[in-house]
């Protein structure tokens, strides 16, 4: 679905990275050949052979160490995308587990949970959530888990703050990871 789409994404722009980096490379590693050339093919005598050696050494120093950080940086990407992926999974998971529990209430009334059947609709509301005594949210993901505390579905809240449904799903698999990890640590 959007999850699939973003994580295709996702690899595309890896792969751009990777074929900017082979052409960055491959034009570095020409200039080279062609400076080296020049280098010798003005200098007559030893002397300059040799300094033209010393400049192609440095500059191949250059280009290794160029092509080490190069490297690293790719890497360090390949690791945040397979984070990314994680993420997007389990995000996924957590839709379907919501949207699981959205439907179980409209064909079962015996599986709305216990903490909702308890307390009593306030006089003046309706069959929808009561509104929690906390302040008013400050971050767009505090805004969606508001939002969803209030009843609303995905599509509803990204219509609401003008968002896309994948950001909203996003947002609301990165809060469900972060209180995982806080949850853990307690």
């Amino acid at each position: 679905m959007s999850f699939a789409v973003f994580q295709g994404i996702l690899d595309g722009t890896l792969l751009i990275f990777l074929a900017v980096l082979l052409a960055y490379v491959r034009v570095v590693r020409g200039q080279l050949r062609r400076l080296t050339r020049e280098k010798t093919a003005s200098s007559g005598a030893r002397e300059e052979a040799g300094e033209g050696m010393a400049l192609f050494r440095e500059s191949r120093e250059a280009l290794e160490k160029t092509m080490r950080d190069m490297d690293a940086l790719s890497r360090e990407a390949a690791g945040r995308t397979d984070r990314l992926k994680l993420l997007l999974h389990d995000a996924q998971q957590w839709l379907e587990d919501l949207e699981r529990l959205e439907k179980a209430p409209s064909s079962d009334p015996a599986s709305v949970s216990p903490s909702l059947e308890k307390q009593p609709p306030a006089p003046g509301q309706s069959s929808s959530p009561p509104r929690p005594s906390r302040p008013e949210p400050r971050t767009d993901i505090e805004k969606v888990l508001y939002l969803m505390e209030q009843g609303k579905t995905v599509p509803e809240i990204a219509q609401t703050m003008g968002r896309g449904e994948g950001e909203i799903e996003l947002m609301l698999g990165l809060s469900r990871l972060s209180d995982g990890r806080s949850g853990s640590g307690r």
